[in-house]
């Protein structure tokens, strides 16, 4: 082989070997830019997880909508939300608007409009009616959807359901809104209070006076005193509460079982009352006559709204069952005609009804109000028009401390020839109360102020067998008179209180409510001054 040929043979050698490292070159930067490729696929791949994950976390539904096409598409978080199901996911946008209340309707369109106008989507806020009648709220925000030439085309976002923030925020305000009620409710109950508990003794009084013309109109008289009072009873207990009275272990389900024997027996044979209660059921902490009188009130407001509304085959239904966090719930929802929702943010308001003249004060729900909240409970209502109404009732399980109920004592006895102190401002209060006691055979001096109270009592050199005291008196509030008058005086002490639930005080040896009758007032007196004789009640 000659030199020439052994060049060329080496110069293609060379030539072969560059090609071989180019190709190598080419072969590493063809790995290096499929593993580039593939590490971004890989990050995309989980910052798109993190995003859905996140999504999913937030409880967020998306949607997306193109106009032209009229196409809106569904999560299935969204459908889920709506209730509906995710073959449902694609639709039109009149499809949309028929899940949105009518009285929402107008503030979605304008707000959709607003923003196909504007390229600005504002948040806001609207009801939902799923397919099963359900109702719920949600939060919805959003942008808008811009072609290459800047063209608005379409909108997306995301919708929150808000159902149980909205739900705790109309509780909150509801709460406000009765304090303040029931600020205005105390004063003017309690002046009203302090009148009748003048009028209904002094009726009894004229009785025994009065010859048998006159004794039907004093009839009369203390009948709708009577009536006053029961009102006047339930304002305060809006106003103040159930106050502390005594709660024990009920069994809430009896309690169900007992109402609904009283409604069966006192509705009418045309409305039907279905119980079902839970079986074991854990025992609620509560004032039985306070609680029964709650589900009573529900009971009665559903029948009267199915008689206004002329419901066809009127049927009320219970429930009791346990609930989550410690609570045992009575759910009484009724086929009558529902309420508006302004009816249904006023349902618990003294003196709001929905019901004819004389057919009723519009005090029942709010009494029931005011039991459930000193309970530690809740007492809500649910409503549609066209559908019915339910008032769902929760009540705190009881803990070991709470005792079992105790049957009453009940006595008879009523005179005695003891000697009474009767401290109130009231000068028609003291007069009637002294009127009351003396006739009974009892010695009575009355003072018209706490100061003069104790002034009578440091000056007497033998001791009062028991003290009457208005517990709301200006000057010495009624806490710190009691401890002088304890102080000074070991007998009985009864405290006259304008609240009918009044808190107990551990000085006092018995409560009176006002207004109270005379024959109250003997049998008080009698028992707590045999209490601290240390005789048994019986």
């Amino acid at each position: 082989m000659s030199d020439e040929e052994t060049t060329d043979d080496l110069r293609r050698i060379a030539a072969l070997e560059e090609q071989v490292r180019d190709l190598e070159a080419r072969l590493a930067q063809t790995r290096i830019d499929v593993t580039d490729r593939y590490r971004a696929e890989v990050a995309l791949r989980e910052s798109e997880s993190r995003l859905r994950h996140a999504v999913e976390a937030s409880g967020m539904g998306t949607w997306s909508w193109t106009i032209g096409e009229d196409h809106v598409t569904w999560d299935p978080r969204l459908c889920a939300i709506f209730g509906v199901h995710e073959s449902l996911s694609r639709m039109d946008y009149p499809t949309y608007l028929s899940y949105v209340p009518e009285a929402d309707r107008k503030l979605v369109v304008d707000s959709i409009e607003h923003a196909i106008a504007t390229g600005r989507y504002d948040e806001f806020e609207h009801g939902i009616v799923r397919p099963d009648g359900s109702l719920r709220r949600v939060h919805c925000k959003g942008d808008v959807v811009r072609d290459a030439s800047g063209t608005i085309v379409g909108l997306r976002g995301g919708v929150f359901d808000i159902t149980e923030r909205s739900r705790m925020e109309q509780r909150a305000h509801q709460a406000q809104k009765m304090e303040a009620i029931g600020r205005l409710t105390a004063g003017i109950a309690h002046n009203f209070n302090n009148l009748l508990g003048v009028i209904l003794p002094s009726v009894d009084i004229s009785r025994r006076l009065a010859n048998d013309a006159v004794i039907p109109r004093l009839d009369d008289i203390e009948h709708s005193a009577l009536r006053a009072a029961e009102m006047v009873r339930e304002l305060m207990l809006f106003a103040r509460g159930a106050g502390d009275v005594e709660r024990h272990r009920v069994d809430l389900a009896e309690l169900a079982a007992r109402t609904t024997s009283i409604c069966r027996s006192t509705f009418g044979p045309n409305v039907s009352i279905d119980l079902v209660a839970q079986d074991a059921l854990p025992a609620v902490a509560a004032n039985a006559g306070q609680i029964e009188q709650v589900l009573l009130n529900v009971c009665l407001n559903a029948r009267d709204a199915m008689e206004d509304g002329h419901t066809v085959q009127p049927t009320i239904r219970i429930r009791v069952a346990a609930i989550a966090a410690g609570f045992v719930g009575i759910r009484i929802e009724d086929n009558g005609p529902g309420m508006d929702e302004a009816t249904r943010e006023s349902v618990f308001e003294p003196f709001f009804t929905t019901k004819e003249h004389l057919r009723g004060t519009g005090l029942g729900l709010s009494s029931a109000y005011a039991i459930v909240s000193e309970h530690g409970g809740r007492i809500d209502c649910e409503t549609r028009l066209g559908v019915g109404t339910a008032f769902v009732i929760e009540l705190p399980i009881a803990d070991a401390s709470v005792p079992a109920a105790e049957p009453e004592r009940v006595r008879s006895a009523r005179g005695g020839d003891e000697h009474i102190l009767v401290i109130d401002d009231e000068d028609g209060i003291r007069r009637v109360v002294r009127a009351i006691l003396e006739h009974a055979g009892y010695t009575v001096e009355e003072a018209p102020d706490g100061a003069t109270g104790l002034r009578i009592l440091g000056n007497r050199s033998r001791p009062f067998d028991a003290i009457i005291v208005d517990r709301m008196m200006p000057g010495i509030s009624g806490d710190e008179l009691l401890v002088a008058i304890r102080e000074r005086h070991a007998g009985a002490i009864l405290i006259l209180s304008g609240h009918p639930a009044s808190v107990a005080n551990p000085l006092a040896t018995l409560v009176l409510a006002k207004p109270v009758s005379s024959g109250r007032i003997l049998d008080a007196v009698r028992d707590a001054i045999d209490a601290r004789e240390g005789h048994p009640l019986h």
